[in-house]
């Protein structure tokens, strides 16, 4: 990934030659680049960046400040300005300085990180926005402390780096790490509005999280046309803020609902773009594409088809450079979409997506009543599962309960008190910021990535609207079809039929229904996708047996037993399960200074 990375090691206790070596080895193509924003004895800061990626440097007398990403509305001057008001507050330490940096981060939207030196102690504090729409990570050994935008920076640089069990339990369970972990032992993702302080003298750091969403939902004073009418109004907004003023935007645009409805913001706003949408020949893909289509043609867009070759090795290595397992080799594919878009249209573009539209819009409710963190643990791993828990316990030596209770802890956790409010909490913070944020940041490694659902104003509104308002899509459909009704009038690729339509909401109502018993809906999904695993003699499985064969450290993370089972007979797992393997066995190599199995399949297609 683009961005920065913090090193504070009091004493100087760092080896400076390691530290640049590992930045070299991130930089993802030809046109990235390292740069040396400060370095001290006890302090470096880089950055690794292709020129069009946002930073910002501010050196002014008293303060050295970095702002990576986008401060959306704020620009030139009134950014200085703000900018310097914010790392003053960051220093203080008087009574009212949370409550100050809060009303800051509630009056600024966007995708950004600010780093901040007070020349005169030589303190550094660190601040992201209210949704960690660009994911920092952290570690800390001793007293050496390391922030970083690159998750692969840390098994470069530090020594003896292991991987988390629970955490590669839990990828391998739902695809994703639950909470702060991160597939690296003692690498934590930081969390939204965390504001966090470090002294390299002593190497003391502080950490304070300083805003959180209420995601209640509770607010059904409003009638439902004035709520669309506001809704629309503030969306139109947020296109606009997030839109380059030259046009120099891209829409990638599929069949489903999320994509257009940022399409028709756009048109809303004014905003100039082209749509691209890509088949890479598989059956939804295809799909996408044939929507797509007719949503264009129906609201006039400049759009284009880009048909995809399957990904190779060389895609799924540079996914995982990129990433670390965090984002599945099974989105390879989106490396040559990517490639397609730099090509086309530089990467001076805002590439937007509909990220975000499947969380903020419809009714995160669970689909039957949780009485307890324990019941609602069980829930979301039936039905959020890509792996069989059984399996799962098979190739980690991590008992089924065990992971269970994991999964237990993690929910127990959450602030919100009802069951039902922690799985929404699940559903946005789990699935959605562990999950889908690190798919969109992905995307910044060649273009800057944006999506309007995520503006803090839109979002806010948005999410405390009833949920009995966003019940099987009944707000989703009434604000696409006042925002555009050709674009409401498409049917929806992925459930079928006009979200406007009756037949529509019959449909969402028998998937919830369905939904209460995941052992069934499972089922039912088996059905419908068969064929949807790889066979034995495919690369990804072939990969998989040939580490278990030459690694003799993938036993100390993955049954070799298990492993070989999987090889002998991979139909029992879904291609997406068998992509989540190979990335964690990809990461025991990586890290255990093993062979790479995976170069052996460089030219091979991973189909």
């Amino acid at each position: 990934m683009p961005g920065f990375t913090f090193l504070c090691s009091p004493g100087g206790e760092h080896n400076g030659a390691k530290f640049s070596r590992s930045l070299d080895e991130l930089l993802h193509d030809e046109r990235y680049r390292r740069e040396t924003v400060y370095e001290s004895g006890a302090v470096r800061l880089s950055l690794t960046r292709y020129p069009e990626y946002p930073v910002v440097i501010l050196d002014e007398p008293d303060y050295l400040v970095v702002v990576e990403g986008h401060v959306y509305g704020c620009t030139g001057a009134d950014l200085r300005a703000d900018v310097l008001a914010l790392a003053r507050d960051m220093f203080d330490d008087d009574a009212g300085t949370a409550v100050r940096i809060r009303s800051w981060l509630e009056r600024h939207d966007g995708a950004f990180v600010v780093l901040a030196r007070e020349k005169r102690t030589g303190g550094w504090a660190f601040l992201n926005d209210t949704l960690a729409r660009l994911p920092v990570y952290a570690y800390q050994d001793g007293s050496r402390f390391c922030l970083s935008r690159e998750i692969m920076f840390f098994p470069r640089y530090a020594d003896a780096l292991s991987l988390d069990r629970a955490a590669v339990a839990h990828y391998l369970l739902f695809g994703f790490p639950l909470g702060g972990r991160t597939l690296l032992e003692g690498v934590r993702r930081l969390p939204a509005a965390t504001l966090v302080r470090c002294h390299p003298p002593t190497g003391d750091v502080h950490r304070q999280t300083l805003h959180r969403f209420d995601l209640r939902g509770n607010d059904v004073s409003r009638r439902a046309a004035d709520v669309v009418e506001d809704l629309v109004s503030s969306f139109t907004a947020a296109c606009q803020r997030q839109a380059d003023p030259d046009g120099h935007n891209v829409m990638s645009l599929s069949g489903g609902l999320d994509s257009r409805t940022v399409a028709a913001g756009l048109l809303a706003a004014g905003s100039r773009f082209n749509a691209v949408t890509f088949d890479d020949g598989r059956g939804s893909a295809s799909i996408d594409a044939v929507r797509a289509r007719e949503l264009a043609d129906s609201m006039k867009l400049h759009w284009e088809l880009v048909n995809l070759p399957p990904p190779t090795g060389r895609e799924v290595r540079q996914i995982f450079n990129i990433k670390g397992g965090l984002v599945s080799s099974a989105m390879a594919s989106d490396i040559r979409f990517l490639d397609h878009i730099e090509k086309r249209f530089g990467r001076n573009v805002t590439f937007f997506s509909g990220d975000g539209g499947d969380k903020v819009l419809p009714d995160l409710r669970p689909p039957r009543r949780l009485t307890s963190p324990r019941a609602v643990a069980r829930y979301v791993t039936s039905q959020f599962r890509v792996m069989p828990p059984a399996m799962v316990a098979d190739l980690t030596g991590i008992s089924q309960e065990r992971i269970l209770e994991q999964v237990e802890a993690q929910v127990a956790s959450y602030p919100e008190e009802s069951p039902d409010q922690k799985y929404i909490h699940f559903m946005f913070y789990e699935h959605g910021v562990n999950w889908l944020f690190e798919g969109e940041d992905r995307n910044r490694s060649a273009v800057w990535n944006a999506t309007p659902f995520y503006d803090q104003s839109f979002f806010r509104q948005v999410m405390s609207c009833s949920w009995e308002q966003k019940k099987n899509h009944r707000l989703y459909a009434a604000f696409l079809a006042r925002l555009s009704p050709p674009a409401a009038a498409i049917a929806d690729a992925t459930r079928g039929g006009v979200v406007t339509s009756s037949a529509y909401r019959r449909r969402l109502s028998l998937i919830t229904l369905v939904s209460r018993y995941p052992s069934l809906a499972q089922r039912l999904r088996d059905i419908r996708r068969p064929g949807r695993s790889y066979p034995a003699a495919s690369p990804i499985i072939q990969c998989i047996a040939r580490r278990n064969r030459r690694c003799e450290a993938m036993s100390d993370y993955l049954n070799p037993r298990a492993l070989d089972r999987v090889a002998a007979h991979p139909g029992k797992l879904t291609q997406q399960a068998l992509h989540n393997l190979l990335d964690i066995t990809t990461l025991i190599e990586f890290i255990t200074g093993s062979p790479d199995t995976l170069a052996d399949f460089a030219d091979a297609e991973f189909k």
